[in-house]
């Protein structure tokens, strides 16, 4: 029955009116290799590569090998930093294998040609209802979705003064043909390479993070999905040259939340001109969060902060506009995501604050019975990821 009425949602979420939109210009193409402007560690912001060992104090991020560094001679150390760095804010960076790097180039580059054709080709790999009835695709969001089609702040913060998501998406999921792929064949090939790879980065990150940094018991690791694979969902997400100042509103291209997950892995690329779009919430301050050659940002979600009892933070954050149109100018980038969420069943009683807290408490005015994560979903899609 939620299969059901998820794919009833998605047919409303594709075609309303998309076309009316007038897109701004996506990135040219530009081969993976020749991007500029990657931040290194002596060029980050005061604190982003900071350890325990650091003398600042600051701690903001850290970055962390898999799996050398959370199996070996240096794991006390950096499981440290890293239960400080999630006690704090809720992220830190964390070094790819060379050999994932190497699929993301080629997987970065069939995305990239894609993006640079004319919005009425990209438009046509859309899936429709029939398609996703037939293929039992289940995800309500999976395919290509228009630019500012979804509203991520208004779905799991209730923010009803954001106008909607400045990026285009496409979410991956294995029943998709490659005829409504990017890149085709390849495009899939890559796409499912890259998925494998983070979810056996992801196994890692939970045996680290829940038994053996945190502690949890058997009921607090039943919470984690039975199947990686079923629990998680990738996404690709492209934001065009944009500025405040066309779009008439603040400067947000995502408005501010917390991502409804355990974590969320975000590789992102830089911008041509330099400008850093996402910003994490550190200290009660918006920080930029650079894009970083060779690594992804680990993201904390509300489901690990409840897991946890409140114990570690999930990071609240947002994607930022350029203020004005001549800034905007080589302002596009990208980014992939791989959010791991909690099996449909899985119930949960109310943790205060956060996303969670909210959604949960509209689901339950009348006591604190637990909520499965399946109606928490169909909640957060019906009211932010169909726009009439």
């Amino acid at each position: 029955m939620m299969a059901r009425r998820l794919r009833r949602v998605v047919t409303l979420r594709m075609w309303r009116g998309f076309g009316t939109i007038s897109l701004p210009r996506q990135r040219d193409r530009v081969a993976f290799g020749d991007l500029d402007n990657w931040t290194s560690p002596s060029r980050a912001p005061l604190g982003v590569f900071e350890t325990s060992k650091g003398t600042d104090g600051r701690n903001l991020f850290t970055c962390l090998h898999l799996p050398q560094d959370l199996t070996q001679g240096s794991r006390d150390d950096d499981s440290k930093a890293m239960l400080e760095s999630l006690s704090q804010h809720g992220a830190f960076y964390l070094k790819l294998p060379n050999n994932t790097m190497d699929g993301l180039k080629q997987l970065w580059n069939c995305f990239n040609t894609y993006n640079s054709l004319d919005l009425e080709e990209r438009v046509k790999i859309a899936l429709t209802k029939e398609m996703c009835e037939t293929l039992k695709i289940d995800i309500p969001t999976a395919g290509y979705t228009a630019f500012k089609a979804e509203n991520t702040a208004l779905a799991l913060k209730g923010d009803t003064n954001s106008t909607g998501d400045c990026c285009e998406k496409f979410t991956y999921h294995q029943n998709i043909p490659v005829d409504n792929f990017p890149g085709k064949a390849l495009g899939k090939a890559l796409t499912e390479a890259y998925y494998s790879e983070l979810i056996d980065i992801s196994e890692t990150l939970f045996k680290h993070i829940g038994p053996e940094l945190l502690g949890f018991n058997d009921t607090q690791m039943a919470m984690f999905p039975k199947s990686l694979n079923a629990g998680s969902l990738l996404r690709y997400l492209s934001y065009p040259d944009f500025s405040a100042e066309s779009n008439n509103k603040d400067r947000i291209r995502m408005g501010a939340h917390s991502d409804l997950t355990f974590f969320t892995l975000l590789f992102q690329t830089p911008s041509d001109s330099g400008f850093v779009s996402l910003e994490a919430k550190i200290d009660g301050k918006w920080t930029p969060i650079p894009a970083v050659e060779g690594t992804i940002v680990v993201q904390i979600g509300e489901f690990l902060r409840y897991a946890s009892e409140g114990r570690i933070s999930s990071t609240e954050h947002r994607v930022v506009l350029p203020e004005t149109n001549a800034e905007a100018k080589g302002s596009a980038r990208e980014s992939l995501a791989l959010f791991m969420s909690p099996d449909m069943d899985t119930k949960f009683k109310t943790l205060p604050g956060g996303t969670f807290h909210q959604v949960h408490e509209e689901l339950n005015k009348d006591g604190c019975k637990e909520i499965s994560f399946g109606e928490i979903l169909e909640a957060v899609i019906s009211r932010g990821f169909v726009r009439g």
